[in-house]
């Protein structure tokens, strides 16, 4: 396998965390041949390594006047990335030792030009192990060729949440699979309630804004009928008037999750609540 440059996009704002997965990732691979591009979006209130790595590349991305979504900073990263593959992780996610061989290979083999790994919370995966394609996937624990890059084009700057789920969408259609590599695990923190809470309602709207940048998204698939059933269990809620017992059709997903986070299906509703706003904000 010919050695080529492997850009690793580290995104931040706030969150000193950061400073321990570069560390990681370094003792992790003896590979000289990789960059990792932090782009901080902090206000330099995240001091960087003083003995830097000449491998890290720390720039501060601010924009007076602008806000600083996801989009805008992943990419910033990727203007500046020099690697034939580009990978993506969250400052806040902790990789396997072998993460980076294992989402890079498949790509430096030439075997595919999208992957994506695992990213466990609280011990559960985010992705079905049964699937070696995935229609979706989290922006924070991803890799892809130049080439499909250059084709797929930058993240949508349109869009706060969601961006990923629509870059997704783009690579798609554009005639890549991406490929689950089981072994390139991320383990990622659990977020508090509240905040989870909040995170399911602007997710909502944005996946609004998915499906209307991206109408051929729409189908029978799993992302679509769940967007599809909440959004449409809160809008029949007045059945409740008719039929008392309706509210409680909520209580059959939460005894699914009864093992893992039965208390989840209130942070769905507020996705579901989201949805909703999403598409009358549409409208308007």
């Amino acid at each position: 396998m010919e050695r080529r440059l492997i850009s690793i996009i580290i995104i931040v704002k706030n969150d000193p965390r950061v400073l321990y997965l570069v560390k990681k990732i370094l003792n992790s691979n003896s590979n000289k041949n990789i960059e990792i591009i932090v782009v901080d979006a902090s206000d330099k209130k995240i001091m960087p390594p003083i003995n830097k790595d000449t491998r890290v590349k720390w720039y501060f991305y601010n924009q007076k006047g602008k806000s600083k979504t996801i989009s805008q900073q992943r990419n910033y990263g990727i203007k500046r990335s020099k690697g034939d593959v580009i990978v993506f992780i969250d400052a806040d996610c902790d990789p396997v030792t072998d993460w980076l061989k294992s989402i890079s290979d498949p790509i430096l083999s030439k075997i595919e030009l999208v992957t994506v790994g695992p990213i466990v919370v609280k011990g559960y995966m985010r992705h079905n192990k049964s699937s070696h394609y995935v229609r979706y996937a989290g922006g924070g624990n991803m890799a892809i060729s130049r080439e499909a890059c250059t084709r797929v084009g930058y993240y949508n700057e349109d869009m706060s949440v969601a961006e990923d789920y629509e870059y997704c969408a783009r690579i798609r259609q554009n005639g890549y699979k991406i490929a689950l590599v089981d072994s390139a695990v991320v383990h990622h923190p659990n977020d508090s309630f509240k905040k989870n809470f909040f995170k399911g309602f602007i997710y909502g709207e944005g996946v609004v804004k998915l499906y209307i940048k991206n109408p051929s998204e729409i189908g029978l698939h799993s992302h679509f009928i769940y967007t599809v059933s909440y959004s449409g269990y809160i809008l029949l809620l007045p059945l409740a008037y008719f039929f008392p017992y309706y509210p409680l059709l909520i209580a059959v997903p939460a005894l699914i999750r009864l093992p893992r986070n039965p208390i989840k299906e209130l942070i769905n509703i507020s996705f579901g609540f989201g949805v909703l706003y999403g598409c009358i904000k549409s409208i308007l």
